[in-house]
């Protein structure tokens, strides 16, 4: 029976069948295909979900809420004037954080009023204006137990077109930023031996697209300074993910300004749009759990996340077919 249902399944007639439907077939035939291959190719179930888990808090099955006390914990959030930034600000504050929002845009008027939220306009591309401002933090209000590194940017053109200066801000906004604040605030962290440090990366950590690369090499650089962290932190510093936690947070398409003009694409190639409340709500509750981990929220591109243990002609197929050709073409 083994024989004949492998038989089937390599048979032209089903393989064609489904390259077909996936290359041609409608976002809603398309992507549910895909989920399925995506389960085949890449089998997860719970256990693995666990091990993933405790691996990303080094094998701790301790819940160390009990070491925070929200009302005495400092974050520091990037970018926290607008999208994201504001929202998990906000989301901290109520739950009695204190929040320092750094951003070169001054705050909106419903966060410059709130008792628990200091504001700090900072460039985090500036290695020294980062040194700076973290020095300021110290001396006047402490030092930070989270660190949220949210902060970024897009330029949404293809690769023959990108400048120089354009690569060189994006490159710095996205991904140097986070060397320069972890190296800012992290030395804290490892003598007290707590911290929890949350980086906003992208689905664009998994698989790219025309007009993102610059954009998906810094989500991906993101991914793998955290992975380098986690390590280090054992071997050069004596301490461990179970106690600066780690956390990686991979947002799909949302509604933010990076996003802007271009949601009725994405919708009408079949793609979910998240409202920027869900990935803001789940980097708090991150936060307030006291354990690291990667997030993926990715709407009904959670296939996405696997794409790099598929097959090389699965692939690209999903590489050729996630967006539109009017959704590549666009301005």
């Amino acid at each position: 029976m083994t024989t004949i249902i492998g038989s089937a399944a390599l048979s032209p007639i089903v393989t064609g069948a489904l390259l077909y439907a996936i290359t041609k077939g409608p976002p809603s035939i398309r992507l549910p295909i895909i989920e399925r291959l995506r389960i085949i190719l890449s089998p997860t179930n719970n256990v693995n979900t666990l091990l993933s888990e405790l691996a990303q808090n080094s094998w701790s099955l301790s819940s160390p809420k009990s070491d925070w006390v929200w009302d005495r914990e400092l974050a520091v959030v990037t970018g926290a004037s607008g999208g994201f930034g504001s929202l998990i600000s906000k989301g901290l504050a109520a739950k009695g954080v204190r929040v320092v929002a750094l951003d070169v845009v001054d705050l909106p008027e419903d966060m410059k009023s709130h008792p628990s939220i200091t504001f700090h306009k900072c460039d985090i591309a500036d290695p020294e204006a980062v040194k700076t401002v973290a020095q300021t933090i110290r001396d006047t209000i402490g030092d930070p137990s989270i660190l949220i590194n949210n902060a970024g940017i897009a330029n949404n053109t293809p690769i023959m077109s990108l400048s120089p200066q354009q690569l060189r801000k994006i490159f710095d906004i996205n991904l140097l930023s986070h060397y320069y604040l972890l190296q800012s605030f992290l030395p804290a962290m490892i003598s007290k031996k707590k911290g929890h440090v949350v980086a906003i990366a992208s689905m664009a950590s998994f698989v790219t697209a025309p007009r993102m690369s610059d954009y998906s090499a810094t989500k991906a650089g993101v991914l793998c300074l955290h992975e380098a962290l986690g390590q280090e932190l054992k071997a050069f510093h004596g301490t461990s993910t179970s106690q600066i936690r780690l956390s990686v947070v991979h947002p799909t398409f949302a509604r933010t300004a990076i996003l802007a003009g271009k949601e009725e694409l994405l919708e009408r190639a079949g793609l979910q749009i998240l409202a920027p409340e869900v990935v803001a709500d789940a980097v708090v509750k991150q936060v307030l759990s006291g354990r690291g981990g990667q997030l993926i929220l990715a709407g009904n591109l959670g296939p996405v996340s696997g794409i790099r243990s598929w097959s090389q002609w699965l692939q690209e197929i999903l590489r050729g077919r996630i967006f539109s050709d009017e959704l590549i073409a666009a301005d």
